[in-house]
């Protein structure tokens, strides 16, 4: 895996270089040293997955949802074991987002390919869900920021021109007809914040923003400091249009693939970057390849993800390999401690 980056570079002179200098890839570092993390748990698809969303049961971890996308615009949904699956129509979505209320059923939001906003309910014991009334204010977004942590409280959205818009949620649940059911949007009109210029997608941990950009093939990430009202960017040394807010122990990390390694760095020191490649776990497969990363710090299935779970997807394969978040904490801390 260590020698992928050279075979692309050596593939690349043989291949000649007929783009224009403007079109040509920033080449990415090597990647020298690698550290390994054990496969916790892993599920074989029926289909690939393009997209996946992690939707919470905080009364019963074990009863979560995770629902994943497939190509032609249909979604899957399943437990972590791959069991109660259930099949329904989504269509091509630009942004997923999980949303976790108090002793209610599971809920995410769906941006279609109109930048419209779909709620979603899961309805009946398998785990179907329904398309569900969105009332209130229009929300006009570009993507969901996405989260560490799915609750039923605030969205944040990003939206045209590079602006961040907040919106609380409320749910109301019709038991004998799902469907009627409501996802109420308040716009709050105090919020309005301006990214920097040419953000692509925002995060938010508790009240902690951040907004990452992309031009001429490079990637900034910054934070936003509400004490001083500014913004705070750096340049990532490794480029990914795909980071994934984790919570790892007390600490907030960024996670991303590249080169067919999971990258991890903490939110306040992106240029101290991690790389793992997934090895075989307790009579687990592991994966040879990272191409996606999710994650999230709600509770999911049984004690091994009662501080969250990590999935990770390989393009080339129908299967996802789950890491137990702690456990990436616990390995984390070594490897600190060992530097």
């Amino acid at each position: 895996m260590r020698n992928l980056y050279w075979y692309a570079m050596v593939l690349a002179l043989l291949m000649g270089t007929s783009c224009a200098e403007s079109e040509q890839q920033i080449p990415l570092p090597p990647i020298i040293t690698s550290k390994t993390l054990d496969a916790t748990h892993a599920v074989t698809l029926e289909t690939k997955a393009v997209e996946l969303v992690f939707i919470p049961n905080e009364v019963a971890p074990w009863l979560g949802r995770i629902v994943y996308t497939s190509t032609g615009g249909s979604a899957i949904s399943m437990d972590i074991e791959n069991r109660n699956i259930s099949m329904f129509k989504l269509g091509v979505t630009k942004s997923l987002l999980g949303l976790s209320f108090h002793k209610q059923p599971g809920v995410f939001l769906s941006l279609n390919q109109n930048n419209q906003v779909e709620s979603l309910l899961e309805s009946g014991d398998h785990g179907q869900f329904v398309t569900i009334i969105s009332s209130g204010a229009p929300v006009h977004a570009v993507s969901f920021c996405q989260v560490a942590k799915a609750q039923g409280k605030d969205i944040y959205v990003l939206e045209a021109k590079s602006r961040i818009q907040k919106y609380s949620v409320a749910l109301s649940v019709q038991p004998d007809a799902k469907n009627l059911s409501r996802l109420t949007f308040t716009k709050d009109d105090g919020f309005d914040l301006k990214a920097p210029e040419n953000t692509v997608a925002c995060y938010v941990d508790k009240g902690h923003l951040y907004s990452l950009q992309s031009k001429d093939k490079r990637t900034g990430l910054s934070s936003y400091s509400t004490q001083s009202n500014t913004w705070q960017t750096s340049t990532l040394k490794y480029p990914s249009l795909d980071l994934v807010p984790v919570k790892l122990g007390q600490d907030m990390y960024f996670a991303f693939s590249t080169q067919g390694y999971l990258g991890l760095f903490r939110t306040d020191r992106p240029e101290d970057v991690e790389f793992y490649s997934i090895t075989d776990g307790l009579s687990i497969k592991g994966m040879d390849k990272v191409s996606k990363v999710y994650a999230t710090a709600n509770k999911f299935g049984g004690t091994a993800f009662n501080q969250g779970v990590m999935a990770l997807l390989n393009d080339d394969a129908k299967r996802i390999v789950y890491i137990s978040t702690s456990y990436i904490a616990d390995q984390v801390q070594i490897n600190s401690e060992n530097n």
